[in-house]
């Protein structure tokens, strides 16, 4: 789980110094504040805080200290209190299903955040990759497709993350299905700059598609001839 340093849903990167400040505080007099947060569940912005520091503060330790399992612990249990007391705000359930290894708690976790919210972009992606990874390939394309849905177009590593996604499928051989991807970002794209579009589209294996998506092969095929050191 170390990729998941600042996994907070604001997507930022969190200042160490501030997860300490949060922290620091009720670690001097005793954790009153945690003890608190513990007991009112309605506290939820502290609490969530508060999980969001112990995580943090994991990655201020030196490599190999028995204090970053502790405090990473600490981080989920504080989600886990949360989820156990049955608050219906997404966060506790979607932090917890990005720190988590074992799939089924994963894959509960990421169903229970869209039951609360069915637009809820992460998860939908996240759900999709961890039902592909399983095989279950019918349900990653419907919980992808919401994923494209309601996620705007964020630039090119979006991009090549969704042509990651239907070169998966293409190779369990979904080809329809991966070609609808292809189309979906091809669209998305449009306000791209030809260069921008260039490099999503340079990879596609275009002979694959010719029979389930002749009219986005004819689109790439045409832009290609202005790409630069790309082969038509």
């Amino acid at each position: 789980v170390e990729r998941h340093e600042g996994h907070g849903l604001a997507g930022a990167r969190a200042d160490p110094e501030e997860s300490a400040a949060v922290l620091g505080a009720s670690e001097a007099r005793g954790a009153v504040e945690e003890s608190a947060v513990r007991e009112d569940p309605s506290q939820l912005e502290a609490r969530l805080a508060l999980a969001q520091a112990y995580w943090n503060l994991a990655f201020r330790e030196p490599e190999g200290s028995p204090e970053i399992a502790r405090l990473r612990q600490r981080s989920m249990d504080v989600y886990q209190q949360l989820i156990h007391a049955g608050v219906r705000d997404v966060r506790p359930y979607y932090s917890l299903s990005v720190l988590m290894r074992e799939e089924e708690a994963r894959l509960r976790l990421l169903r229970r955040t869209l039951q609360l919210d069915p637009k809820h972009p992460e998860a939908s992606k996240d759900l999709a990759w961890l039902l592909l990874e399983r095989g279950q390939v019918d349900e990653a394309v419907r919980a992808y497709r919401t994923y494209l849905a309601v996620s705007p177009y964020r630039g090119r590593e979006d991009g090549l993350e969704r042509i990651h996604f239907a070169d998966r499928l293409a190779a369990q051989g979904r080809m329809r299905e991966a070609a609808q991807v292809y189309e979906a970002l091809w669209e998305a794209s449009r306000g791209e700059s030809r260069a921008e579009r260039c490099t999503l589209f340079k990879s596609v294996e275009l002979a694959r598609y010719e029979r389930v998506a002749p009219a986005l092969v004819a689109r790439i095929r045409e832009l290609r001839p202005a790409c630069t050191d790309m082969e038509r």
